[in-house]
């Protein structure tokens, strides 16, 4: 999924804190948090979320949040990934905190157009340190799944 233009303030992006460490670089962490709205979303409205019903449910999503779909199976694909990243980070540290953010600010943060992506998740990364669980990464995420001891 590329970003697309958005369709002004008509939802809101709602997903787990966690998202933030998802990913390699921003843009990347953002098309997971994305999909994992537009996912989520289609959920909520289509609860049964059959297979032959659900490139229209993820649709009824992508407009409400103002988005184009290039591709519903990338957009699936990186909901699983940020799906299990979510599963696995609620299990080890309970219930994550969630986060709202307006369709226009998320879209500015993505390809700079408004404020940057440093400015407008600053203060979020800041709960990050904060805490006193360790930060999960995607890289550290792989390596405590591949690793005999499981922890980070």
């Amino acid at each position: 999924m590329s970003r697309t233009a958005a369709m002004g303030e008509q939802g809101y992006f709602q997903f787990p804190l966690c998202l933030l460490a998802l990913g390699e670089d921003h843009q990347e962490r953002l098309q997971h948090i994305v999909s994992y709205c537009l996912y989520e979303q289609a959920k909520r409205r289509n609860p049964k979320f059959p297979r032959s019903a659900r490139n229209g449910s993820l649709e009824e999503a992508a407009n409400f949040l103002g988005v184009n779909i290039r591709s519903p199976d990338s957009t699936t694909s990186r909901w699983r990934e940020a799906d299990g990243f979510v599963r696995n980070w609620e299990q080890r540290y309970g219930k994550d905190a969630r986060v709202r953010i307006g369709t226009k600010l998320l879209w500015g943060a993505y390809d700079n157009s408004g404020v940057s992506y440093r400015e407008f998740f600053h203060p979020l990364r800041d709960q990050f340190d904060n805490w006193q669980t360790p930060i999960c990464t995607k890289a550290n995420h792989r390596a405590a799944h591949s690793s005999a001891s499981g922890g980070f």
